[in-house]
């Protein structure tokens, strides 16, 4: 029985131009590049291809950088040859093994006396010990997986060591902790065309990284005895090679293999291997990372202007979008990018204009509560062409955008609170009604948000003046009045006299149309989100003012 080789099998399940779905060894990601390249990865779950991303981004990064961004430029048209790459793979081969003697990829160093767990624990969204416990285990049931092949296996454990939320008492957080936000630069051609995998891992592999063979154990930590963390030991960036930023290895496993006699198919393919995984050992106390930058997520400050190291950012539960798009291609008021982001943005304006005019942004990630999965998330959006010399006038108006999205939402939420609910002071803001509305508001001017953002690119680029500014701010405005007079009718239509009160609704209108044209607290604070002039504000005569609400539009 031979060691599996994740350098030499082919393992990694990946679509060709025509539709083809193959499986490929990773010096092959460069095969039949002008006929039928390969166009993106193909495994049955999403967190398994956002992972296989950062491997082979690792792995390139080790062994084929780029030396300078005219190289950089030739290699993202014209990538190595298959052959050119095998040759360049096969120093780190024995260093990726998954099974056998010796050092095992992604393992501890020697055999555990541990836990011993189903190979289906190896997912992140598995039930833990405590949840089968109570017979709570409603997504993943006990027992349904029997056996995973090796390819499953080891994409399962490199998933799980680099995204690893919190396991009980000593089970280590992946470096950048549990559930963290993953970010890509995608690549675009244009209509008609297909930018192949290469071209996306190649747009966003890091530079400086390559890694001289007496340097391997410091950047795989499988490759020396485990570094523990019983009393607290930590692993800071300047104690390993900076590669072992993309291949992390906070929890100690050692996969259970055994010869598949009974030609058990893979739980997750359907493959039949030769050999099988069919669970593993576990013990706590694995390596304890402490600050590192990860190159493909974004970081914050908690305190904007703090001297604090920056922390990861995580994925949400809800949806991603132009809110959180800000933070991921601009450094300002706490938010910082990621590094890979800020590199492809400056590779971007190397490349012909079709690969940056229609270039996209993949976030994705899984939302944690702490050791419990909430979500996995996952959303692609423009990138855009960000002109070096333009990009503070940019970030100034996506910023004045998304604050001014920001307002009419809350605006949105209370004057739905007022129709639906009337006074009921007992009826929290953040309720699921309510919440429900605002998510609304914010998916349903996606795509005019990177429209309107579009033409104000377009406009800067001609030298916007600051009356052009203000028309932008003026039809942005009228997008969230659109799109939040479509939500408050549907949530709460005049005619439902059966279930609502209409004095409520026509009074919830009016806060809305008012508000959403400068009028009143809400509307003045609106209209200063878009840096426009408020309106005139008329008063109203002690009569006319009795009786209002915390929350009138006069306010």
């Amino acid at each position: 029985m031979s060691a599996f080789s994740l350098i030499h099998g082919a393992w990694i399940p990946v679509r060709l131009a025509d539709g083809t779905i193959k499986p490929i060894a990773p010096f092959e990601i460069t095969s039949h590049h002008t006929t039928n390249p390969i166009i993106a990865f193909a495994w049955q779950r999403p967190d398994f291809d956002l992972a296989s991303h950062e491997l082979l981004i690792g792995l390139l990064a080790a062994i084929y950088p780029a030396t300078t961004q005219k190289d950089w430029i030739r290699l993202f048209y014209e990538p190595p040859e298959q052959a050119a790459l095998e040759a360049a793979f096969e120093p780190l081969a024995d260093a990726f093994l998954l099974d056998g003697e010796g050092p095992r990829f992604l393992q501890d160093f020697d055999a555990l006396d541990g836990e011993d767990l189903p190979i289906d624990s190896l997912f992140i969204e598995a039930p833990g010990a405590n949840t089968i416990k109570l017979n709570k285990d409603l997504f993943i049931k006990r027992g349904q997986s029997r056996v995973m092949s090796r390819a499953a296996a080891a994409m399962a454990l490199y998933t799980l060591q680099q995204f690893a939320p919190s396991g009980g008492a000593g089970h280590r957080t992946s470096l950048r902790g549990g559930g963290p936000l993953v970010t890509l630069a995608l690549p675009d051609g244009g209509p008609g065309s297909h930018p192949t995998l290469w071209q996306r891992l190649w747009l966003n592999t890091p530079s400086g990284l390559r890694l001289a063979a007496s340097e391997k154990a410091r950047a795989f930590p499988w490759l020396a005895p485990t570094r523990t963390s019983t009393k607290k030991e930590t692993v800071h960036a300047g104690d390993v090679h900076p590669l072992q930023g993309l291949f992390g290895m906070p929890r100690r496993i050692r996969l259970v293999f055994k010869e598949n006699t009974e030609r058990l198919s893979c739980y997750l393919s359907g493959a039949i291997d030769e050999t099988v995984c069919t669970g593993f050992t576990a013990a706590p106390w694995g390596v304890n990372y402490g600050i590192w930058q990860h190159p493909t997520t974004p970081y914050y400050r908690p305190k904007a202007n703090s001297d604090d190291p920056p922390l990861p950012v995580h994925a949400p539960e809800g949806r991603l979008g132009y809110r959180q798009w800000l933070g991921f291609v601009f450094e300002g008021e706490g938010k910082i990018p990621a590094a890979g982001i800020l590199t492809a943005q400056r590779r971007l304006m190397d490349l012909k204009r079709s690969w940056r005019d229609s270039s996209r942004l993949l976030a994705g990630g899984y939302a944690m509560d702490n050791m419990k999965a909430l979500a996995f998330t996952e959303s692609e959006m423009p990138l855009h062409q960000l002109d070096p010399a333009l990009v503070k006038q940019i970030e100034t108006f996506a910023r004045l955008m998304v604050n001014a999205a920001s307002a009419a939402t809350s605006i949105l939420g209370i004057s739905v609170k007022r129709a639906l609910y009337g006074d009921k002071a007992e009826v929290k803001f953040d309720s699921t009604p309510l919440e429900t509305v605002r998510e609304r508001l914010w998916e349903l001017t996606e795509t005019d948000f990177h429209k309107t953002l579009d033409t104000t690119i377009k406009r800067l680029a001609e030298d916007m003046e600051g009356e052009a500014q203000e028309k932008l701010a003026q039809m942005w405005r009228q997008l969230l009045e659109r799109a939040t007079l479509t939500i408050f009718d549907d949530t709460a239509p005049i005619d439902s006299f059966d279930t609502l009160k209409p004095q409520n609704v026509v009074e919830g209108r009016k806060q809305l149309v008012f508000s959403l044209k400068g009028y009143g607290k809400l509307g003045a604070e609106f209209f200063k989100a878009l840096t426009l002039d408020v309106p005139e504000q008329k008063k109203k005569s002690g009569a006319a003012s009795k009786g209002k609400s915390k929350e009138d539009i006069s306010q």
